[in-house]
């Protein structure tokens, strides 16, 4: 009988530590004062991802809601940054042309080239655009 009765407590102790355990309650999330931050534009790394699938919840990314929002601000000037080098790339030549414009200018002379050479170099660098209608070949 002594068998049994301690079968029978560990039995019931197990059950009574199961069930006070939160594996089986359910979850009462406080509510927060401050809004929730905005997805990030890109899924940079394992955080950005998280808190790109859990907006409201920036603690089940380790995060609280100030220091998500701090991140996600640097994850969209990283972005930012990125589109603009882009951008750059793809617009760089600009910059070529007008320092070959340029040289042909200078190389040429008054005699062969309107326009002051070192003025509208000054102006292609601003407009990104030779100014053809005041620097041009006579």
């Amino acid at each position: 009988m002594p068998n049994l009765s301690a079968s029978l407590l560990i039995a019931l102790a197990s059950l009574a530590l199961g069930c006070s355990s939160g594996a089986t309650s359910t979850v009462r999330r406080r509510a927060t004062s401050t809004p929730a931050p905005a997805p990030a534009t890109a899924c940079l790394d394992t955080i950005s991802c998280c808190l790109q699938r859990h907006p409201t919840q920036p603690e089940l990314c380790g995060l609280s809601a100030s220091e998500a929002v701090v991140y996600l601000s640097e994850i969209r000037a990283v972005t930012k940054e990125r589109e603009a080098s882009r951008d750059d790339g793809a617009n760089a030549g600009w910059k070529r042309r007008c320092v070959d414009t340029h040289a042909r200018c200078k190389e040429a002379g008054r005699r062969r080239w309107a326009g002051d050479c070192y003025a509208c170099f000054v102006r292609c660098e601003r407009e990104r655009e030779w100014p053809s209608d005041r620097c041009h070949r006579r």
